[in-house]
């Protein structure tokens, strides 16, 4: 089983309280992650971050299933787009 360590539950979570457009998307939420929690090891290029800069960094998969254990398992953030409760209801209509 995979097991969220409380740093991830509690940074993770303040993103989602202080920015509810990234309950909706995965890979906003990485980014607002990265740019307030690790902008100490980031080298930026324009735009872009350097390669080696990745092997310091959480992966996105991890703040991923971080955010859904928050808004499936703790109820917590709930997604604030219509598309995103559909699909939570269909879901669990599914199992029952």
């Amino acid at each position: 089983m995979f097991k969220i360590q409380p740093f991830y539950l509690s940074t993770v979570g303040t993103i989602l309280e202080k920015y509810p457009e990234t309950r909706n998307d995965d890979k906003l939420l990485f980014t607002k992650f990265i740019k307030h929690y690790y902008k100490d090891k980031l080298s930026f290029f324009g735009h872009y971050v350097s390669l080696d800069c990745l092997a310091h960094l959480p992966s996105a998969t991890m703040i991923t299933r971080t955010r859904a254990y928050i808004q499936n398992q703790l109820g917590m953030y709930e997604p604030t787009i219509s598309s995103a409760f559909l699909r939570r209801k269909n879901c669990t209509n599914r199992k029952k």
